[in-house]
């Protein structure tokens, strides 16, 4: 009866008040044949279908399954079997429910995505990143981009530190304007969110502080801020690093201590590669401290993106590549290169009690 390469689940129960998936595309293959969503991964196939059934499950949009076949003259018993069928395939979702969900449009640009790559619905999705706060230390050009992404995608709360001037190689990335130039960054930057996003919380410099952060992400110019990462990692905050280079970036790892490398083990690792890096790290970090730099814009907008996805992957439970290795990006072509990495042996970090 079917084809699918999507997950499968257990069967909710309660057929009744299932519906399609918002946003899941219907599609006619061929005479009796339909093909539910356009993504590969997840795709299912229905074949050997009447002319009624294919009516039904065509034009059914986003009403209950059961009651609309009935309506379109389906057997019940046939309904239900088909309506499991979809149910265990993960290409339904219950009824809807009144969720608190911060991202624009009650959450209408990101739902139908993120129902279709996680077992709850959208929205279910979207109201737990309502709940979580993420901290951005260092809101230039990729910074400012990540908040507003984060936002967008429905992080309840931000945290912004960078009191920093706009400079006016920061315009035109992430929301900032010619208006913003010389004003404190972060202020700069939790106005424009306000703008686009009004149910984020938005908190600046020492208020930032009062809250506790699910993640922290450390955007920094040249080399990781390695002291403060080592303090997250004694605290037992999960932390991003964000690191801007000549010409690209890289973007991780994403430390949860106490599982895989974290920023002192990649030093560490780099040291073992170049004895002179420790040298060369200390003028960068002190040339770049308090330094508000340019940041080149493809750099920028891809580094951002890059670690969006880390970070709303990680709060929503998945799997994250950078968990053990690190995303480069490297100009011009800007195609970001994954380099694994192992905790460093002389590190200790896996030694804490978290």
């Amino acid at each position: 009866m079917t084809t699918s390469t999507a997950r499968t689940r257990p069967s909710t129960g309660r057929l009744d008040r299932l519906r399609l998936r918002p946003g899941l595309e219907v599609l006619w293959r061929s005479t009796g044949e339909l093909q539910l969503g356009s993504d590969p991964r997840s795709a299912v196939r229905l074949e050997g279908l009447a002319a009624h059934e294919t009516r039904w499950l065509s034009s059914s949009g986003d009403k209950p399954l059961l009651p609309a076949a009935a309506r379109a003259g389906v057997d019940r018993g046939r309904a239900r079997e088909l309506v499991a069928v979809l149910d265990r395939a993960g290409v339904t979702v219950g009824p809807r429910r009144s969720a608190r969900v911060t991202a624009p449009g009650a959450g209408a640009g990101d739902a139908p995505a993120l129902g279709a790559v996680h077992a709850a619905h959208g929205l279910a999705v979207l109201e737990r990143r309502a709940r979580r706060a993420v901290l951005v230390s260092g809101v230039g050009r990729t910074g400012a981009a990540l908040a507003q992404s984060l936002a967008a995608a429905g992080v309840g709360t931000l945290l912004l530190q960078d009191a920093r001037p706009v400079l006016g190689t920061d315009v035109g990335v992430g929301g900032l304007t010619l208006a913003d130039v010389g004003r404190r960054r972060d202020a700069s930057v939790a106005a424009h969110v306000a703008s686009s996003s009004p149910a984020t919380c938005v908190r600046t410099g020492s208020a930032a502080g009062s809250v506790e952060p699910d993640l922290v992400v450390l955007v920094t110019h040249r080399a990781p801020d390695v002291a403060r990462a080592t303090r997250l990692v004694g605290a037992g905050t999960h932390h991003l690093a964000v690191v801007l280079e000549e010409a690209g970036a890289v973007v991780g790892p994403l430390v949860v201590p106490g599982q895989g490398p974290c920023l002192r083990c990649v030093d560490l690792h780099r040291r073992d590669a170049d004895s002179r890096w420790p040298t060369m790290a200390v003028q960068l970090r002190q040339r770049y401290d308090g330094a508000a730099a340019p940041e080149e814009t493809v750099t920028a907008t891809t580094a951002a993106a890059l670690a969006a996805g880390q970070v709303l992957a990680h709060l929503d439970g998945v799997p994250t590549t950078t968990a053990t290795a690190t995303l480069e990006v490297r100009l011009p072509a800007a195609v970001p290169r994954v380099r694994q990495w192992h905790p460093h042996p002389r590190c200790g970090c896996h030694g804490l009690e978290m």
